[in-house]
């Protein structure tokens, strides 16, 4: 059967390290929703939590299948659309789907990966950069190259600065332990409400486990619709430098304070926007413990030692807010702001569109 709208079976997948790749799949979902016969989810670990809320066809635990139940599974659908798995991108395409991958870290890879190289479409969110990187892609791949602008709403309600935002975004990832991620929250949780006034709301916004490990700071895994209400009810924030937390920044207009990096690409993307002057304030690692700077452009694995070897560290740190809760309580707007004006709006209504006029071509050029 050719593949149409009327009768494509599609299946998202986000891959389970932080939170923007499954927070961009459930911005999707909803502009997907309805557009074709069937669609579903595949993931594990806490990407799940942002889907489980969503009403998809049928959600997919991969940690309760094996390899042949999830070949069986793939061959039920026709595309199979990820944010950045690039395991099961590689897996899906061997089981004969079309492939489309979501990647907004075109510009953190040292070379493009052989699933980038191997997919049918690619759906680059751009940034510092990554129009320079696309042009040397597009003659390395066998698919169509699209780049598309952030995940961000084109119009956002005015803020009105009600509370004070502590946002994890997505800690766990497979290169630190539960523990380690469970720590940074604790240590940097317990600094930032020492410095908020007795009085003054502080939201807290984390994934399942760290909401369920750290009962006391009140902390929820909310879905998009409901963190945006949140941001534009913030006066100011406290956030981990994901992509998809320095976008919001920008977009809300919002003044933040950006917590020490939990692995590579955050800090690779906090050097980047703090030298193109798009950053309010920064602690870094090397601020709290008196160390050298950290070198965010080491091998993965490395700089995930040294971040931990921080972690640890924290217990004898005297880490103090305060002066940073200072710096942008009374700030009208973020230096954030430009990035905006740089790489667009409205990139999900974007990367929709384009799947979707993938699959009514058929999944062609």
């Amino acid at each position: 059967m050719a593949l149409n709208l009327m009768n494509c079976k599609l299946l998202l997948n986000a891959e389970s390290f932080g939170f923007g790749p499954t927070a961009a799949t459930a911005s999707f979902f909803p502009l997907l929703k309805g557009q074709v016969d069937r669609i579903s989810y595949i993931g594990d670990g806490h990407s799940l939590d942002l889907q489980r809320p969503l009403a998809y066809d049928e959600i997919y635990d991969l940690a309760s299948m094996n390899e042949e139940q999830l070949i069986e599974t793939l061959q039920q659908y026709d595309v199979f659309f990820t944010s950045l798995d690039f395991i099961m991108a590689e897996k899906a395409r061997s089981a004969g789907l079309k492939v489309v991958i979501y990647d907004p870290l075109t510009w953190f890879w040292k070379e493009i990966p052989e699933a980038v190289r191997h997919c049918d479409l690619y759906l680059s969110q751009n940034f510092i950069g990554v129009g320079a990187l696309l042009k040397n892609y597009k003659a390395l791949m066998s698919g169509m190259v699209l780049p598309v602008p952030p995940i961000l709403q084109a119009d956002v309600p005015r803020r009105e600065g009600r509370h004070v935002l502590l946002n994890f975004g997505g800690l766990m990832n497979p290169f630190w332990s539960e523990t380690d991620a469970i720590s940074y929250a604790a240590h940097m949780y317990k600094a930032v409400r020492a410095a908020v006034p007795v009085g003054e709301e502080l939201i807290v916004c984390a994934s399942e486990k760290i909401v369920k490990a750290l009962p006391y700071m009140g902390a929820k895994s909310y879905t998009r619709e409901e963190m945006l209400k949140i941001l534009a009810g913030s006066k100011c924030a406290f956030m981990t430098s994901g992509l998809g937390n320095i976008y919001d920044a920008a977009r809300f207009d919002l003044p933040t304070v950006w917590l020490p990096p939990t692995n590579d690409s955050q800090g690779q993307q906090l050097e980047m926007i703090q030298a193109e002057g798009y950053v309010d304030h920064a602690i870094p690692w090397h601020n709290i413990l008196n160390i050298p700077p950290l070198d965010y452009r080491k091998e993965q694995s490395q700089v995930m030692k040294d971040i931990v070897s921080c972690v640890h560290g924290l217990d004898r740190a005297n880490l103090c807010m305060k002066n940073s809760l200072d710096f942008i309580v009374n700030a009208k707007g973020s230096a954030s702001k430009a990035l905006i004006d740089v790489y667009g709006t409205s990139g999900d209504k974007a990367v929709a569109s384009a799947v979707l006029s993938f699959i009514e071509k058929g999944g062609k050029r």
